[in-house]
């Protein structure tokens, strides 16, 4: 027999499981799919879908949530890694390219963002990331670091576009995202 303890891990990496089995199936697919089918192609019985997810908007929170603390997570390795500013966005730009699918997906579907939770993983660690740039002088201090902030994320939701349409590879968008934002737009020398 099963804690308490133990029943509550098995049921939240069940949970898990089936999150990530229905956001690849939704990746490949589309939000087309009604809840049965996507449970059919997730390999997930649709009784345990509804268990866990009773609507379709439950379901695209939690996979929004799931995507989130994924990226929330590279960013907070790479704010340890202590790596190069530099570095440090175009690992944050890969992580969060190639969840592009996921975000253009959440933009097209219009799913709520929880404020409060893209504040504190995602928009307060990366205005850290460029607080820290602007006082090793690699970066400008001229402009306020949410705004710099605020145009990354711009050009991140850009480059998911682009990825989407296949005018981009996740690492090619971000290796233009980290040029445009060291080096503009102006020539070299210029």
């Amino acid at each position: 027999m099963l804690t308490q303890v133990e029943e509550s891990l098995l049921k939240k990496t069940s949970k898990t499981a089936i999150l990530k089995a229905v956001a690849a199936v939704i990746t490949d697919d589309g939000l087309s799919l009604s809840m049965g089918e996507l449970a059919e192609k997730a390999g997930v019985g649709r009784a345990t879908l509804y268990r866990y997810f009773p609507n379709r908007n439950q379901l695209l929170e939690s996979i929004r949530d799931m995507a989130l603390e994924e990226i929330s997570d590279v960013i907070t390795k790479t704010a340890a890694s202590n790596l190069k500013t530099r570095e440090a966005l175009a690992q944050i730009s890969r992580s969060i390219l190639n969840k592009a699918e996921l975000g253009v997906l959440f933009i097209r579907e219009k799913v709520v963002m929880d404020q409060p939770l893209i504040e504190r993983l995602l928009l307060s660690p990366i205005d850290q990331l460029f607080i820290e740039a602007q006082n090793d002088k690699v970066i400008t201090s001229s402009v306020k670091p949410r705004t710099l902030t605020t145009y990354f994320l711009g050009l991140l939701r850009t480059g998911s576009l682009l990825v989407v349409q296949e005018d981009s590879s996740p690492e090619e968008a971000a290796a233009d995202i980290i040029n445009l934002i060291f080096h503009g737009l102006g020539q070299p020398g210029s």
